[in-house]
């Protein structure tokens, strides 16, 4: 079992202060039990104990509140009511009456905090790479905290570093998707980083990858909580080593190579 001020003592541990940008990963079933068993006050008190930490009146929390669900299907999203698929915390972040999130059919997150226009407005129709979400991150040079989660296993910012590294196995592929909009449905385009069918491809778990960057100086700063962990990184660090080390190594996110090259072709 993990209380209320657990959160505010590892967050800290952790290294968060205040003014910090977040991004926030959680799988809060890997914490064990919340003192207070209301779903409800557990959500509230998890971003309560952030704000404690960082100060939403200067910090910013950001999460991630994907959909892709809705990918290849006709179900329209909407920008307003169409749920996180990552999580019951993402969901309350994506709520909350303050919240902005990003226009994404697939791929969207949510902001809270000081620096939630910065982070949200503005962006390409992209998922990762330049003008999105994960580039505001890098430049904010905003911390990545995982909770309940291994760093290696909740760090979606790997795909935006296979963009900037152009690995050959992904293309960008071109989606028209009905959305939402002004009280009618439009379609409209977006756009996603996918990986070449049939060729292969295995997941690794991001282990080679990490022990590549830990090798190359990535500082991960961890303290126990519950039954799990909360853990922190610069996410300006992990980009700028990840994008140097799978330029090296292109298919160090994969078990090995594909078995087929259509990109050669």
């Amino acid at each position: 079992m993990y209380s209320y001020q657990d959160l505010v003592n590892s967050y800290r541990a952790v290294g968060l202060e205040k003014g910090d940008t977040i991004v926030l990963k959680t799988s809060l079933l890997g914490l064990g039990r919340y003192a207070d068993n209301n779903k409800q006050q557990t959500l509230n008190d998890h971003v309560r104990a952030i704000d404690e930490v960082i100060d939403l009146d200067v910090g910013t929390l950001v999460v991630a509140t994907s959909s892709t669900n809705l990918c290849n299907t006709n179900t329209p999203f909407d920008l307003v009511s169409t749920p996180s698929i990552v999580g019951a915390l993402t969901e309350f972040v994506r709520k909350m009456p303050e919240a902005i999130r990003t226009y994404h059919a697939f791929e969207s997150y949510a902001a809270v905090g000081a620096k939630a226009q910065d982070v949200t407005s503005g962006l390409s129709k992209f998922s990762y790479g330049l003008n999105t979400p994960e580039d505001r991150l890098f430049q904010m040079r905003a911390k990545c905290v995982c909770l309940g989660i291994e760093p290696r296993l909740g760090t979606a910012s790997v795909h935006h570093v296979e963009t900037l590294a152009h690995v050959p196995y992904r293309y960008t592929k071109e989606y028209q998707h009905p959305i939402v909009t002004k009280n009618k449905i439009i379609e409209d385009t977006f756009y996603r980083y996918v990986w070449y069918q049939d060729c292969g491809i295995q997941r690794s778990g991001n282990k080679l990858f990490f022990e590549k960057l830990f090798s190359q100086g990535l500082k991960i700063h961890s303290h126990p909580i519950g039954s799990g962990y909360v853990s922190s990184f610069d996410l300006s660090s992990f980009v700028t080593l990840g994008v140097r080390v799978m330029q090296e190594f292109p298919f160090i996110w994969l078990k090995g190579s594909p078995t087929a090259m259509p990109w050669t072709q």
